[in-house]
């Protein structure tokens, strides 16, 4: 049902941190039960609430709760860059992706990047591990748990959650990388871990299965 309401929708429109349950992804959770959920809007009466929609999280913060609205607005206009293509879904099958090199921060400053990642069509999430070191800024980014891999003819992403620096604090991290930029024809990628943001072209080996 995932793949189907919210999964192959994200995937049409380019969303890589959206549609599915897993680690790093954001959290747009309806829960309703299946069996009395019902739409009472008509044409004589447009605006009139769902039935059967028992608890609403958007971008993980509970905006409904035993049907009633809490007055939480947390949604924000999404925007999607080039980087972010329609394509069909991957989940279904295997797939691998290797990183190593160099990539810059938005300040111009080099981070090594070391990534290794497979999910097979039957494994409910990835394995492997991902870390960056800035040693100029003294940051450490390790992953600690791996939520979901996408592949796509020389393009792929993955999100996941990571530790700053061994301190206790999870991030999320969202990792797009491509073969051949669109624009520049050069093998990029794009690293977001909260406000840390490494991205642009990739001095290293990139290898997208």
């Amino acid at each position: 049902m995932i793949k189907k309401m919210t999964g192959l929708p994200a995937n049409i429109i380019g969303m890589v941190d959206r549609g599915f349950i897993a680690e790093g992804m954001v959290a747009d959770i309806t829960v309703f039960d299946e069996n009395t959920v019902i739409d009472k809007a008509d044409f004589d009466n447009p605006k009139q609430y769902a039935e059967g929609i028992e608890h609403v999280l958007v971008n993980g913060q509970v905006a409904l709760k035993d049907g009633e609205l809490n007055g939480i607005q947390a949604g924000q206009a999404l925007k999607r860059s080039y980087d972010m293509p329609s394509r069909p879904m991957s989940v279904d099958q295997n797939h691998r992706v290797k990183v190593h090199g160099n990539v810059e921060n938005k300040d111009g400053k080099a981070a090594k990047v070391h990534l290794t990642i497979k999910q097979g069509k039957d494994d409910l999430q990835p394995k492997g591990s991902f870390n960056l070191i800035d040693k100029e800024n003294n940051i450490h980014i390790k992953s600690t748990d791996l939520g979901l891999l996408q592949t796509y003819e020389g393009w792929a992403s993955f999100v996941g959650t990571a530790k700053l620096n061994n301190s206790d604090t999870i991030l999320p991290v969202i990792f797009k990388m491509d073969e051949q930029n669109p624009f520049t024809g050069d093998r990029t990628i794009d690293i977001q871990v909260d406000e840390y943001q490494y991205k642009g072209e990739l001095n290293g080996k990139l290898d997208i299965e």
